[in-house]
């Protein structure tokens, strides 16, 4: 039995140097001080009663309930990797500024706690629990760190269908505004030329003004109106062409601008991909080494 107790301590010993600290000692559980074994590690408290719940659930049991001076319990459950008993476990996580520290108390039922004078090999064992629980706690922030990072790499592969989309539209868009700029010059061509014979039209019925041999100057300030009138129009739609033609420019610019941005965007958004795929590889890496 010495021998036994004697291999466990050196492995404890060998183990211990991944764990920051593992030590027995005594803390207060239903108004009486309480064997305990605990450990600090470097990582905050959430991982550490995360990954220890995580634990607890992948070995099927029951949640925890609450105990005194803020531990909580796990109610007649078998441990292997401590005892092949039944036992009471009371666990506690006190977080700290730069680490954690899960406190473990073994009880055969009510305050018949686990000691180190009739319970060496149980505690020794549970000394082995926690340092390898080291492992197990940064196997779960890194499984938290994939998710997250699983998250970010999802919502960018969303962005960048969304930025492509985006540039399609923009270059629909451009299609359309090249369009209408080609019927656009059409349009001033006609329309300068219908100016034009308008133009010369009142030109001609101003050289034609009756003389006062002539009668009917009536008729030929009516038709000279007339023709005013015309050519006016002919002349306003001419300069709405252009103004047309110079706001259609002006739009092509834009939905350049547009296409380019969002082309700079896309490339953007596929170095942070492959970083964050990057990243990815790591974490399953240091996840894979951990096993």
């Amino acid at each position: 039995m010495k021998k036994y107790i004697f291999i466990i301590s050196i492995l404890v010993s060998a183990l211990t140097t991944f764990a920051q600290d593992v030590k027995e000692g005594t803390i207060l559980i239903n108004n009486a001080n309480q064997p305990c074994i605990s450990a600090d590690y470097a990582l905050s408290g959430e991982i550490i009663e995360g990954a220890f719940i995580k634990k607890m659930t992948e070995a099927k049991l029951s949640k925890a309930s609450k105990a005194s001076n803020g531990f909580r319990l796990y109610k007649k459950v078998i441990i292997s990797e401590i005892t092949k008993e039944t036992i009471d476990l009371y666990y506690k996580v006190e977080d700290k500024k730069t680490s954690a520290i899960l406190t473990l108390a073994l009880s055969k039922g009510y305050d018949n706690f686990f000691k180190k004078e009739t319970d060496s090999i149980s505690i020794e064992n549970t000394k082995i629990y926690l340092t390898k629980f080291l492992n197990d706690a940064t196997a779960f922030l890194l499984s938290k760190q994939l998710n997250t990072q699983t998250a970010v790499f999802k919502n960018l592969e969303k962005k960048l269908k969304n930025q492509s989309k985006d540039e399609e539209n923009f270059t629909k868009d451009k299609s359309k505004i090249e369009s209408k700029i080609n019927l656009n010059k059409i349009d001033i061509v006609a329309l300068k030329v219908d100016m034009e014979v308008q133009q010369k039209t009142l030109e001609n019925v101003k050289n034609t003004a009756p003389n006062e041999l002539i009668q009917d100057k009536d008729a030929f300030k009516k038709e000279l109106s007339k023709q005013q009138s015309t050519t006016e129009k002919a002349t306003k739609k001419y300069n709405s062409a252009l103004e047309q033609a110079a706001e259609l420019n002006e739009n092509l610019k834009k939905a350049e601008d547009k296409i380019t941005e969002a082309a700079l965007q896309q490339i953007k958004t596929k170095s942070e991909i492959v970083e964050a795929t990057k990243k990815m590889n790591e974490i399953i890496s240091q996840i894979a080494n951990l096993k």
